[in-house]
This record gives structure tokens, C-alpha cells and sequence, in this order.
């Protein structure tokens, strides 16, 4: 079997800065660690590895894949976008193509989507839920893990409430997903205690020629409960999370993409040292079982009953669940057990890292 520093490999990541979560928590972080030389364009050079991230050309690379069919293709796609609806792909390969990120046009994206996924050579996504649905279209279908470790500075050691009558919840992600913390709305009034929610995420984001987009002072005038937000950075967020008590990841369980997220948030806000309640999407429902933790809610009056609960027991109750989670931490989630998830990608395609 080949070194995989041996081998002519091009990444296209999801942006050419590399900096964006999707790439630098991932392939660049395996490929950095193992230090291995890649490219981030296509070339005129033969390449034995593409390892394509969603949201490229894949029109393009679709007629790449047959005209080279020595080539091992890899195809990356962490979010459920085999999930969205016909509008929403009606107007991605319509979009797609007017802004010139398609070759040609596709009135239903998911099945140029669906065949770039059956003629890779291995799949690759972020969570067990995925990779069942992913497994209709390809028997090759890994689950790799985010690394986080070089992005969390400061950590909270203990959980304990004291005396306090404010409660600071906090909750980090794309603006995209602000909207999943309207579900507060309808369960801070029978909450006994105050809380005040700390947001990070980006301030506007635009989309499709800047004719849409977000802006979080519009999503946040919709908020009923005490608030404030932060512009997310890699150097404050940590800084940030561990000046609140618990973190929350609310979802709204209707929203089909949304329910498959993988669990990347909650490994996030876990290793920050925080306590964290999340919506029973399944991803988080596994991981919290895995660490016999069952701070997960269904529905609202779950939300109610487990915030509660926490807050009554001021943490104390919740030591064990601490050291459940530190312990799963070490066991699933430390940086050889995330360097060896990547490497068998890599070696199913013929090549030892």
C-alpha cells in the first residue's frame, strides 16, 4: 500500500482561505498533523487522491471523474442537503449556475448531488444519521470527527451555580441557525430563574449576489428574553463560553435538515468545560446516551423541566455527568481517535497514512 505522503493529492475545500470551521477542523487539520502536501486547484499534474468538499463545481467534476477514472475521488458533505425540498434545489442548481459556481444548469440539484455520490470511491460526512442515508447511494461512507482542541483557550472547571439569579445560557453558530433560539421564546416565562443568552455567531451574511442574506439585528428583534451578541472569532469564543453556565443547542425537530446536524456543537461547548442541553436530534441523542447524559429534550416542556432541574440542584447533582463526559471525551473523542477516523478514509481508497 502507497504512503499517503507519497501520493499527488488536490483538496478543494470550501473556501480557498482554508479557514472556514468546514475546513480547518477537518481535512486541513488531518492533513496538517500528518503532514501532507496538497493542492487547492486542479492543475494539469495527475492527481491518485481528489478530495472534493460540497458546494464545489460538481458538474465539472463529474465529467473530471469519467475522463480520469484512475483518479480515487473523495466527496465530503457534513450537512443533510439530500434532505432539502424541490424549491430549495430548484433554485441551488438554477442559483448555482447564474453565478457560475455549476457548468450548466440543473433544475433538481440533488441528482447531479446523488451521482457525484455514487461514483466516488469513498463518502464522507460527520455523523452515524448521515452516513445511514448516505449508505443508499454508496457502500463507502466514513464518519470523521472535527478536531477543536487548537481553537479552545480557556475552560470551565466547575459547574456550580452558587447563588445566582440570572442564569447566562450561551449558544454559538452560524447565522443561518439563530433562528433555532426562538424556541426560548416560549419557555423562559416558566422557567424559575432569569436567563440571559449570550450568542456568538457572524453579524450579516449575504447570499445570491447579496439580493438575500441574514442580518442579526433583524432575526434578534424576534427575541422575547435578555440577550446580547458577539461577532464569532476563533480567539474569543472559548473566552466567552466559559463566563456562562450552561450552553444550550436548541432545534427546531421539524426541520428535516436541521434534525441531522452531526454533533459537532456539543463536542465543541463539552471539551470548553460547559454543561450543555441540546434538542433530541438524533446525533445528539447518540452522543449524550454514549456518555450516559440525559440532558436532551423533545419538546418544550422538556427544555422547562431540565433547565429546572439544573438549576435547582445548582450542578451539584451533576458531577457525575462531568466526569461521564470527560471520560467519553478521552475515549472517542482525543486527537489520535480523530487522526485515525480520517485514515481510514484514506486507506479504503489504497493508500496507509
Amino acid at each position: 500500500m502507497i504512503k499517503i505522503n507519497q501520493i499527488n493529492i488536490c483538496y478543494l475545500p470550501n473556501d480557498l482561505s482554508l479557514k472556514l470551521p468546514g475546513d480547518r477542523r477537518r481535512f486541513v487539520f488531518f492533513a496538517n498533523h500528518m503532514q501532507i502536501s496538497y493542492e487547492t486547484k486542479i492543475q494539469n499534474n495527475y492527481y491518485q487522491v481528489i478530495y472534493c468538499t460540497y458546494g464545489n463545481n460538481l458538474s465539472k467534476l463529474f465529467e473530471f471523474i469519467k475522463k480520469n477514472p484512475k483518479t480515487k475521488f473523495i466527496f465530503e458533505m457534513v450537512d443533510a442537503n439530500l434532505s432539502e425540498g424541490k424549491w430549495i434545489n430548484f433554485l441551488k442548481g438554477f442559483g448555482r449556475f447564474l453565478l457560475g459556481k455549476e457548468s450548466r444548469v440543473y433544475f433538481d440539484y440533488q441528482k447531479i448531488l446523488k451521482k457525484v455520490i455514487k461514483k466516488s470511491h469513498a463518502v464522507v460526512c460527520a455523523s452515524a444519521s448521515q452516513k445511514k442515508i448516505l449508505k443508499k447511494y454508496n457502500k463507502k461512507v466514513f464518519t470523521t470527527v472535527d478536531f477543536f482542541d487548537d481553537e479552545i483557550k480557556f475552560k470551565k472547571k466547575k459547574w456550580l451555580l452558587n447563588k445566582k439569579k440570572i442564569i447566562r445560557l450561551f449558544w454559538e453558530g452560524m447565522i443561518c441557525n439563530l433562528k433555532h433560539l426562538l424556541i426560548l421564546n416560549e419557555i423562559y416565562k416558566n422557567l424559575n430563574f432569569n436567563i440571559h443568552v449570550v450568542i456568538v455567531t457572524d453579524i450579516k451574511k449575504k447570499l445570491f449576489l447579496g439580493l438575500f442574506g441574514f442580518d442579526v439585528k433583524k432575526i434578534t428583534k424576534k427575541f422575547k428574553f435578555s440577550f446580547e451578541v458577539h461577532e464569532w472569532n476563533r480567539v474569543d469564543v472559548s473566552k466567552i463560553a466559559v463566563g456562562c453556565d450552561i450552553g444550550i443547542i436548541p432545534i427546531d425537530l421539524n426541520d428535516v435538515k436541521a434534525i441531522y446536524k452531526p454533533e459537532n456543537k456539543l463536542i465543541f461547548m463539552w471539551k470548553i468545560g460547559l454543561p450543555v442541553i441540546v434538542s433530541a436530534t438524533p446525533s445528539y441523542k447518540h452522543v449524550m446516551k454514549l456518555a450516559r447524559v440525559e440532558m436532551y429534550a423533545k419538546n418544550n416542556k422538556d427544555w422547562i423541566n431540565i433547565l429546572n432541574s439544573f438549576y435547582k440542584s445548582k450542578g451539584k447533582k451533576n458531577y457525575n455527568y462531568k466526569k461521564r463526559i470527560n471520560n467519553l471525551m478521552k475515549k472517542n473523542y482525543s486527537t489520535k481517535k480523530i487522526v485515525n477516523s480520517w485514515s481510514k478514509v484514506f486507506k479504503s481508497v489504497g493508500f496507509n497514512v
